[in-house]
């Protein structure tokens, strides 16, 4: 039988997680479903951990390829889905029994909706959630919400969301970027997207841990990849057709993504060399305002003020 739903699930070196996140996919109370695991060359028993799944439930499904990073390796399950639903699920993360059940029952009693997302919950350890009082909600116009802030809780990231699989079927990861790809791969669907469905319940966990790549400490590739998801994104979307007021959100967003990643971004994760990454990457900085992709007519007066500052003494 052809699996309704296909999830995705990047895996690299989370021997820790793993187990508890394969269980919460295998106990879904939907059960016509594939988890593609994609092993991204762990260097731990996160491979056997994979295999001992497959053995005991024909839905997993293994992948296994060197070290690629994160997006290659999504890139590599969106290639080989079968379902007519995709869901994304990090491996380090957990769902809530009713995750696919809620978000698919809703999507196909509204067969205008593009896919459907709920809402997290964060910490170190999963709650049982009650989603039967949740009410769904339909929104329309999904990509101007986002980019006027209008937008409800928890649309900002991939992994707490059913799709139809045609809504991916010309997207997919950058796969030099592995940080800020999610937002590269999310900006795309929400700008094809004509409606969405929330469902305000708390059946996504993310967990919180310090070996995660969004909280490991500043380095260079990281400062690299948070430029280069930044002009993705604006070589993406500078020729795409928007209402004025909504290209306009979209290049406030652009120019305040590439100040915060000099200035913003090293204050947060390396408060005592912060001079250190302001100074060497001002340059850059500097160079994407002379080639006018940098611009600072899109920046609040507060942000401006602050890189006429760093810009000037630096």
């Amino acid at each position: 039988m052809t699996p309704k739903i296909s999830f995705i699930i990047p895996v690299y070196n989370v021997e820790e997680y793993l187990g508890q996140c394969l269980d919460s996919v295998l106990a879904q109370s939907y059960e016509n479903f594939e988890a593609i695991c994609i092993d991204d060359g762990s260097t731990d028993s996160s491979l056997n951990i994979l295999k001992k799944y497959e053995k005991k439930d024909k839905r997993i499904k293994i992948i296994s390829q060197k070290n690629q990073g994160v997006s290659v390796a999504r890139n590599a399950g969106l290639d080989a889905a079968r379902g007519e639903y995709i869901s994304f699920v990090d491996s380090d993360d957990a769902i809530d029994a009713e995750f696919i059940k809620t978000m698919l029952t809703a999507l196909e009693e509204n067969p205008q909706a593009d896919f459907a997302w709920v809402d997290v919950q964060k910490g170190s350890e999963l709650k049982k959630c009650d989603s039967k009082k949740a009410q769904a909600k339909i929104y329309n116009h999904i990509f101007s919400h986002y980019l006027k802030r209008k937008k409800p809780k928890v649309l900002s990231s991939i992994w707490n969301k059913l799709y139809r699989r045609e809504l991916l079927s010309n997207i997919r990861f950058p796969p030099n970027i592995s940080i800020g790809e999610d937002l590269v791969f999310l900006y795309q669907i929400l700008y094809v997207s004509k409606s969405a469905i929330h469902i305000p319940a708390q059946l996504y966990f993310y967990r919180y841990r310090e070996g995660s790549a969004v909280r490991q400490k500043l380095t260079d590739k990281r400062v690299k990849d948070e430029f280069a998801s930044a002009q993705t994104l604006l070589d993406i979307f500078q020729n795409k057709k928007m209402p004025a007021d909504i290209n306009k959100r979209f290049n406030q967003y652009i120019a305040k993504r590439f100040l915060y990643n000099v200035i913003k971004f090293p204050k947060e994760k390396d408060k005592e060399n912060f001079l250190f990454w302001v100074k060497k990457y001002m340059p850059y900085l500097k160079e994407l305002e002379t080639k006018g992709l940098f611009q600072t007519k899109y920046l609040s007066f507060k942000n401006k003020m602050l890189y006429r500052y760093y810009r000037k003494y630096l």
